[in-house]
């Protein structure tokens, strides 16, 4: 090497010497700077990636550990397997630095798939190395026309800088260069010949434009609207990558920040109307904002369906959390966790979007559960409260239902239930119970007579008996009612006795126009033909204005009498024969405290807004909406008629099971 270089200094004295220098040295600058680079990339799962695929590639001094010499990242194009080929420094206008290569040691490539970590370094053997051939042709990386001395030209000072000794080799003055500079500024070259300063100051290994404490490799300072910009011209070129490329360590790529209340961190703008923004995490996309005009943000999921589109990645997550901000007074209430408000009804006879839709997951497997669409869970505290509440709206046409059940359909078994209730368990003793499953209440209407709403109001689908096969309430088990029962009739109903699997066995009750209460057994007389009848000790106490009956047994009694009537819980009987049977009947109206405070009025007015309507108008050839029943919920049937198909469930098509 300094044998060829002391070729070319001893070339400075003829000038067809220097020109073939030259010539040469421009043949070798035209030799492109590229390594060719080839592999294999797969997905995380071990899946060759096909097509295009970004790679990061770097050169590192050491196997493991230290920070990149050089790097660059490239779309490359995969084969079926996987297979790609890169020339490495082809995205630099210069191709790869030689001076990476000139030290003589060892360099280890660096590969980094868009999303994953780094794959192990490979070892660079020594083509690349040969870079440093082309110093052949220079002296210390410089062409032999960089050492000659130009002619001086009058009127030109001298840079400042060390003098050349008299009668040394190329001693003719060299180039006057005139101008100034500053500390640690870079220069610039104002003209051709004079030197000033530009905005460049390097500090420390740092370089600040605009500042003069860089805090970093490139600080840049301005006033003007934008501080920096970087764009690329390729079809999939990046205009701004960020790497941290540290294993350890809580390293950032890009950072945006702003101090203005009105200022923005960060701007995304896809004016080509396509995604937006999209964050991926070891090479599978995590969320992604899309454009077209609408913002749609997507968690796990590239191709979101609504404004807020989220996907949990695994059992350790939920699909969406969201917490309200903490009340601050008993009159300042805490925030919604989730506010949400549906589109208003843009045409006449449409329905407005429904605030919040929860739909449950699908049970997939033969024994599974579907997913419950929207469970509401009421915070802990001293003082319960309500998991879920829905509030009506105001209508021309009836107030709408806080709350709207509609069952699904069943494809193998009964449809899903509308509404659907169950009560907490209670773990204080005490007159304290476990929680109802329903609890309602009828709205008061100000203390006016006959207009208070109903706790339940309930019909079946046609609005008729039992017989059509629907029920307006089925109760499995004990029903308990502190109030008065009104109904047309109130019978019982088993399975027959003697046919129990094809029929029932009904019975009417006693009706009677009082409280009536009926006692009856058996005696037999002793050897006077008398009797006394013992009765429970709280007989005279619920119990007044007695009726007696007596039938004799095996043999005409005609005889029989009430030698004393009810007192003190007892009544005796006599005038029979001696042995003989006799069986009684005492018949007594109800005088206790709430048959007194309740007495039962036989004939009654019609409330005026009942006046006109019938229990049952089909009996009295009257038409349907002239009953009592639905004309107090006309409104609100017509309206569940008309909302019910508008927000029931899509019907899905019936899974077979695979057992």
């Amino acid at each position: 090497m300094k044998l060829r270089a002391a070729c070319v200094v001893v070339g400075f004295l003829s000038l067809a010497q220097l020109t073939f220098a030259q010539s040469t040295v421009e043949t070798a600058s035209a030799l492109p700077r590229l390594l060719r680079f080839g592999g294999t990339v797969k997905d995380l799962n071990g899946n060759a990636l096909t097509g295009v695929v970004g790679i990061t590639f770097a050169l590192y001094s050491e196997q493991t550990g230290g920070a990149p010499l050089w790097l660059e990242t490239q779309n490359v194009t995969a084969d079926g397997h996987g297979r790609y080929a890169a020339l490495l420094g082809s995205t630099k206008p210069d191709g790869l630095p030689t001076e990476l290569f000139i030290s003589g040691q060892a360099r280890w490539v660096g590969v980094q798939v868009s999303g994953q970590a780094e794959q192990p370094r490979v070892l660079l053997v020594s083509t690349p190395y040969a870079f440093k051939a082309r110093d052949a042709e220079t002296i210390g990386g410089l062409p032999p026309s960089a050492f000659v001395l130009a002619v001086p030209q009058v009127g030109r000072d001298l840079p400042p800088g060390p003098k050349k000794a008299a009668g040394a080799v190329g001693s003719p003055s060299a180039l006057s260069v005139s101008g100034s500079g500053s500390t640690n500024y870079v220069p610039l070259w104002t003209s051709s010949s004079n030197l000033g300063i530009s905005d460049l100051y390097q500090l420390n290994g740092q370089v600040g434009v605009g500042t003069t404490t860089p805090g970093g490799k490139l600080d840049v300072l301005t006033h003007d609207s934008i501080a920096t910009r970087s764009t690329s011209l390729r079809a999939a070129g990046t205009g701004l990558y960020g790497i941290s490329s540290a294993t350890t360590g809580g390293g950032v790529g890009v950072i945006g920040e702003a101090h203005s209340a009105a200022g923005t961190a960060g701007v995304f703008n896809n004016v080509g109307g396509g995604a937006v923004l999209s964050g991926e995490s070891k090479g599978t996309v995590i969320f992604s904002v899309n454009g077209n005009g609408v913002a749609q943000v997507g968690t796990q999921s590239t191709t979101p369906t609504g404004m807020l589109n989220t996907t949990a990645s695994s059992v350790a997550y939920v699909g969406l959390a969201a917490t309200g901000s903490p009340g601050l007074s008993s009159t300042v209430f805490g925030t919604a966790g989730v506010d949400g408000t549906g589109g208003a009804a843009g045409v006449n006879g449409g329905v407005g979007g429904p605030g919040v839709v929860g739909t449950g997951g699908d049970g997939n497997a033969p024994s599974s559960a579907a997913g419950i669409g929207v469970v509401g869970y009421a915070g802990g505290g001293p003082v319960a409260s309500i998991g879920v509440v829905g509030y009506g709206s105001t209508g021309d046409g009836g107030g709408g239902p806080g709350v709207m059940g509609i069952g699904a359909q069943g494809n193998f078994g009964g449809g899903g239930a509308g509404l659907w209730g169950m009560g907490g368990i209670n773990e204080i003793t005490g007159l304290n119970v476990s929680g109802a499953g329903v609890v309602a209440y009828g709205a008061g209407n100000n203390g006016n007579p006959g207009t208070d709403g109903d706790g339940i109001f309930a019909t079946n689908p046609d609005g008729g008996t039992a017989s059509t096969g629907g029920y307006a309430g089925y109760f499995s088990g004990d029903i308990n009612v502190t109030g008065t029962i009104f109904a047309g009739t109130k019978d019982f109903r088993i399975d027959h006795p003697t046919d129990p699997a094809n029929k029932y066995l009904l019975h009417a009750s006693v009706e009677s126009s009082e409280m009536m209460n009926i006692y009856s057994g058996n005696a037999t007389l002793d050897g006077s033909g008398e009797a006394v009848v013992q009765l429970p000790t709280w007989f005279e106490a619920v119990n007044g204005d007695f009726r007696y009956q007596l039938t004799s047994i095996g043999a005409p009694g005609p005889g029989l009498y009430i030698a004393q009537k009810v007192s003190g819980n007892r009544f005796k009987i006599a005038g029979g024969s001696a042995g003989s049977e006799v069986s009684w009947q005492v018949t007594a109206v109800r005088h206790d405290a709430y048959a007194k405070a309740y007495p039962l009025v036989v004939e009654q007015e019609k409330s005026a807004r009942e006046r006109g309507y019938y229990i049952h108008p089909e009996l009295y050839g009257a038409p349907k909406e002239q009953g009592i029943g639905t004309s107090r919920y006309l409104q609100s049937m017509r309206q569940f008629k008309r909302m019910a198909p508008r927000h029931s469930p899509k019907i899905q098509p019936a899974k077979k099971s695979s057992n």
